[in-house]
């Protein structure tokens, strides 16, 4: 198995991890960490916000 994948790969759809595909590429405690993320059962699209106004080290993004 290719052991490179995208992100959108680890996900089968939305709230459900592609467990076989991160089992395969993931060493044990890293996979289970993984899979105990909780993925949303919507599919907001993808957003990059700035916040301006802070201090030097203090921005936020949310992405």
């Amino acid at each position: 198995m290719n052991n490179l994948a995208r992100v959108q790969e680890l996900i089968l759809y939305p709230g459900v991890w592609n467990e076989d595909l991160i089992r395969g590429i993931f060493i044990p405690s890293d996979a289970e960490a993984i899979l105990s993320i909780p993925l949303s059962y919507s599919s907001p699209p993808d957003l990059t916000e700035f916040i301006a106004g802070r201090t030097a080290g203090q921005e936020l993004a949310k992405i």
